[in-house]
């Protein structure tokens, strides 16, 4: 025994009463021989690893889980394993160890579960998908590949009607399966892109898109036209005040007075195209065609409405003071629904009779300052 004589073999000794030539070593468990390092007629010398055994009735899966995740786990969280290697088959398992360091590398910590193997099935070095069943609370949530990681953070793109979309910087939270925990950014029955020119899956192709997106959340206030160009986006303005003019004295427009204020968004476009002007000069010019075919004064008053409210956002955030210095007055029916512009003074009603409520003009155009009808 003190030569390291396993039991067993000396218990054959014993019932043989004779010296063994040849001393067995035994193995002291069941299991599968993953590692041999004997041959016929090797020489074996002292601390030599002579065989490996391996029980893979129990195996250990360690787990790599995002840092922010970390601390939702802790030693017996329950968990669902499934292997693409074995379809159909998954098992319930518990978090045996959570390790408390966290990869620099991968920003991932580590946790080990134990999983019963009684059929040897489950092989070493397998991949596995595992959920953790944690907090079973309802929770706001995106498809996983909605969410766009960049280096100034993770986005969204949302579909705010009529063809247009506005990205929305998220917070993610948790991922489970194909779903991505959100925390603010976007709210509950919002639609979502999760496909098309803004999931692109070219790094540099995905830094420009977000260079049109940045773009495109720039206040108007920021946007600094030029004096002509500024003339130009006063045509709309002025198309605004001759409606209202055409309403409130009874007479008929002329359709190709406003032909002027029409062509002002293609001279506008090459410069301010995906910009948050770029949607009031569509909805404006929407407008003004809609003026031009109108047959009625009903029609016509419809028309106005459409064209103030798309001039709204520019004509309070965009430069205030320079219509304040006009001497431009803007107002809202009562019930809240129609706008008008008109020169300062008592207001002329161009939609009924009723009493109004003047808008003040900001005193000054604070970037990003929200209004009642917020652009994609």
């Amino acid at each position: 025994r003190a030569f390291g004589v396993q039991a067993r073999a000396l218990e054959q000794i014993e019932r043989s009463a004779e010296p063994l030539r040849l001393v067995p070593f035994f193995a002291d468990r069941a299991g599968t021989v993953t590692e041999l390092n004997l041959r016929l007629g090797t020489y074996v010398q002292r601390g030599m690893l002579l065989a490996r055994i391996q029980d893979y009735s129990t195996v250990w899966l360690m787990v790599s889980v995002p840092e922010k995740d970390m601390q939702l786990l802790s030693q017996s969280t329950s968990a669902v394993v499934s292997f693409p290697s074995l379809p159909g088959r998954s098992v319930s398992a518990r978090v045996d160890h959570v390790y408390p360091t966290i990869d620099v590398r991968t920003r991932t910590g580590q946790v080990r579960l134990v999983i019963d193997n009684p059929d040897g099935l489950i092989r070493p070095g397998s991949y596995a998908d595992v959920t953790f069943e944690v907090d079973a609370r309802r929770r706001l949530a995106v498809p996983s590949e909605a969410v766009l990681a960049t280096g100034a953070g993770s986005f969204i793109v949302v579909s705010t009607g009529r063809g247009r979309f506005e990205p929305r910087r998220i917070e993610p939270g948790m991922s489970a399966g194909r779903w991505t925990e959100v925390r603010g950014g976007v709210a509950a029955g919002e639609q979502v892109v999760v496909s098309g020119q803004f999931l692109l899956d070219s790094e540099s192709a995905l830094r420009e898109s977000f260079r049109r997106l940045e773009r495109l959340q720039l206040p108007l206030s920021l946007l600094d036209p030029s004096e002509q160009e500024m003339a130009m986006i006063d045509h709309l303005v002025d198309a605004a005040l001759y409606l209202h003019e055409a309403l409130v004295d009874g007479y008929d427009i002329d359709p190709k007075f406003l032909d002027p204020a029409i062509s002002t968004r293609d001279l506008l476009w090459p410069r301010y195209q995906g910009t948050r002007l770029a949607h009031v000069l569509d909805d404006s010019v929407s407008a003004l065609r809609q003026a031009q075919l109108s047959r009625s004064d009903s029609e016509l008053r419809r028309a106005l409405a459409a064209l103030v409210e798309a001039l709204q956002p520019w004509v309070l955030t965009g430069d205030p003071e320079h219509y304040r210095a006009r001497k431009l007055a803007l107002f809202r029916t009562l019930d809240g629904e129609r706008l008008w512009l008109q020169l300062e003074g008592r207001s002329l009603n161009p939609y009924d009779d009723g009493e109004a409520q003047p808008i003040d003009w900001p005193a000054t155009a604070a970037p990003g300052a929200a209004t009642s009808n917020p652009p994609a």
